[in-house]
């Protein structure tokens, strides 16, 4: 099955909803501008100046009056994107968008850096409500350096996969990791990297587990249900920062799926 790459400035929007729904993910190259990219790296590391915390939150922005980090970023044509990904259910800027640095040294997080994430999807996390997630690099992320890995999947795999249950009580508001108690017990010892559970996840997923390059302007579209992890190996040493442009709204997994079924002309 060939892996869901695609030019952004080529493509349309049914193209890249189409291996969205199809795969959970789905790689847009020349996502934005590269001159802006840079511009957005420099102003990230001003915040980190000012923030001692391993990210930059969406409230951290809103508290010092500057604009969210799409908006220096995106042009009208993302925002036609949006409305078609989410439709009549439409959706904003979440308050889960984030700046996030990782060190593939690190062995505990410190005041700013992050070590290498283990699988998991985010919403183990973040409320179940979809989310689209804009996963771009501040930097060149070339095969000496931690960079986003995802498993191309269907929906309906991943759903079966994690166990997920919208029956089961979550944890209370304000908890860590609030929505683990919605998914099969074994995705807890994933997400805490526990060796065995490591082992069994990558012979499920084997050779599907991807890992790709990026330049400055790519982005990783993904969702809340896509399953992902930092790629790092014990050899790396560089550093890496990116952003996480998620946007959400009131729609669930479900009704993103029903308004792109193949009665519409889409993939389930």
């Amino acid at each position: 099955m060939p892996l869901p790459e695609i030019d952004f400035n080529l493509a349309t929007d049914d193209t890249i909803i189409d291996l969205l729904m199809a795969n959970g993910c789905v790689l847009l190259r020349h996502f934005v501008d590269g001159d802006r990219v840079a511009s957005t790296r420099r102003h990230v590391e001003e915040l980190y100046s000012q923030i001692a915390a391993v990210h930059v939150y969406a409230r951290d922005l809103r508290a010092r009056g500057l604009p969210m980090f799409h908006e220096g970023l995106f042009n009208a044509r993302h925002q036609v994107f949006l409305a078609a990904l989410f439709g009549k259910h439409g959706a904003t800027c979440s308050e889960e968008t984030i700046a996030r640095s990782i060190d593939p040294a690190l062995k505990e997080v410190d005041a700013r850096w992050l070590k290498p994430l283990n699988p998991h999807i985010d919403a183990f996390s973040h409320a179940p409500e979809f989310t689209a997630n804009f996963w771009m690099p501040l930097q060149e992320c070339g095969p000496t350096v931690p960079r986003l890995a995802v498993v191309p999947a269907s929906f309906a795999e991943i759903l079966e996969f994690t166990g997920y249950d919208a029956a089961r009580e979550p944890s209370p508001s304000g908890t860590a990791r609030r929505f683990l108690p919605q998914f099969a017990p074994r995705m807890r010892a994933l997400f805490a990297g526990e060796p065995e559970t490591l082992v069994w996840f990558r012979d499920h997923f084997g050779a599907r587990i991807w890992a790709p390059t990026y330049r400055p302007g790519d982005a990783m579209l993904l969702t809340n249900w896509t399953i992902h992890l930092t790629h790092a190996t014990e050899d790396m040493e560089t550093r890496r920062t990116n952003l996480e442009l998620r946007f959400s709204g009131t729609a669930s997994l479900q009704d993103i799926r029903t308004a792109h079924t193949p009665a519409t002309g889409r993939s389930a």
